[in-house]
């Protein structure tokens, strides 16, 4: 149950998610950008890091997520339900971390400033997540599914997309390229990229919806690797690690957050 303060929050995050909403699509279509890391759009192909997928891979992805972000929105606004409540303050603090990230982006700010916000935003998302996916089994309805659907994509890419941020820190700190040490860099994201996957699957959520976006995020991965970086072999690689978290997730399932308290 909630208490009468969270309670009250809940009831001002309701409120405060569809002009969030308004405000980051309005700012992805003026900027031309989407949350993932800064310049990933006017990067070109054979200077992109090979872990970073094509630009063409985050704008489908964010679209979904906005739509139905926007969905979850206007449902909240217009049902004070146990959902909406629960969810209603997390999300928020993703509406508000996405439009942060849409304005570093559009300042130029390095990817090592920009990595609190990002990280932030995806604890957010995760809280979301984990959030629905204890009340998962309570009966269903169009607005839960877009819940289901919003919060899953959410933690699933900004998983990847904080990993991919964490990569870029690095890579600033050490004063690496953009294309040095290829084979290090993305070993490295496919163990930090691991562990996240471990956690959303075993402590937040068992959204199917959540693999849709990992996977989507490797495929961009393999495609960078493949088509415009030329690196055949870590491409496979990754590609394998794909079908290994596939045949891990069908088999072992997700224990999600189902053992956890409400």
């Amino acid at each position: 149950m909630q208490t009468v303060s969270e309670h009250s929050h809940s009831l001002l995050a309701r409120r405060a998610l569809v002009p969030i909403a308004l405000i980051q699509m309005a700012l992805a279509l003026f900027l031309h950008d989407l949350p993932g890391l800064p310049d990933t759009a006017s990067i070109d192909g054979a200077q992109r890091p090979p872990e970073l997928p094509p630009a063409e891979f985050f704008v489908p992805v964010w679209v979904v997520i906005f739509a139905g972000y926007t969905g979850f929105a206007i449902w909240a606004w217009r049902e004070e339900v146990h959902v909406t409540l629960r969810l209603a303050t997390p999300l928020a603090v993703v509406g508000v971390g996405c439009i942060f990230t849409l304005g570093l982006q559009a300042s130029n700010i390095t990817s090592l400033a920009a990595l609190p916000v990002l990280t932030g935003t995806g604890l957010a998302a995760a809280l979301a997540c984990q959030r629905f996916d204890q009340m998962r089994g309570m009966g269903g309805s169009p607005g839960k599914w877009v819940a289901d659907l919003t919060t899953g994509l959410i933690c699933g890419w900004l998983a990847l997309t904080v990993t991919l941020g964490l990569m870029a820190a690095l890579r600033a700190m050490f004063g690496l390229g953009q294309t040095d040490a290829p084979w290090q860099m993305l070993l490295l994201t496919l163990i930090l990229f691991a562990g996240l996957v471990w956690l959303c699957f075993h402590r937040v959520t068992r959204s199917p919806y959540l693999i849709l976006a990992l996977l989507w995020g490797l495929a961009g991965i393999v495609a960078n690797l493949w088509w415009q970086a030329g690196l055949n072999a870590p491409a496979v690689i990754v590609g394998i690690f794909s079908l290994w978290l596939i045949r891990r997730r069908l088999r072992f399932g997700a224990s999600g957050a189902k053992a956890l308290p409400t």
